[in-house]
């Protein structure tokens, strides 16, 4: 696995985590 791809799988995770909507 190349960071790049990593880093992009933590990204795409951060965005999941901060898009959670706060009901």
């Amino acid at each position: 696995m190349s960071s790049k791809d990593r880093d992009h799988s933590l990204v795409c995770f951060t965005r999941m985590k901060l898009n959670t909507p706060k009901q």
